[in-house]
């Protein structure tokens, strides 16, 4: 799990160019848990999948992984203001104080 300095940190800014954002989101991956990275990294070693829709799959499973990283009254994804911003953000939805 991240801890609280992840609290509202980016880790990727203007870009939704999908190999950029998996390049951002494996080295935070490779920050947090460097062996699930290491885990994950193999599990897509040699697919026979098209690089488009590989994309795509990497993508989603990076940010599952990411948001279960996440610091506690966090998930991971786009800004609320900025969707190409992306990090762990604060879920007010489940911080009673914060509305």
């Amino acid at each position: 799990m991240a801890t609280d300095e992840w609290v509202n940190r980016t880790v990727s800014e203007g870009t939704l160019v999908p190999t950029d954002l998996i390049a951002a989101f494996r080295e935070t991956l490779s920050e947090l848990d460097p062996e699930r990275e290491k885990e994950w990294a193999e599990s897509w070693k040699d697919t026979d999948v098209n690089p488009e829709e590989v994309d795509g799959f990497m993508l989603q499973e990076l940010f599952e992984i990411l948001d279960d990283l996440a610091p506690e009254g966090c998930y991971f994804g786009s800004h609320d203001g900025d969707g190409a911003v992306f990090g762990f953000w604060t879920c007010f939805w489940d911080n009673e104080e914060e509305w």
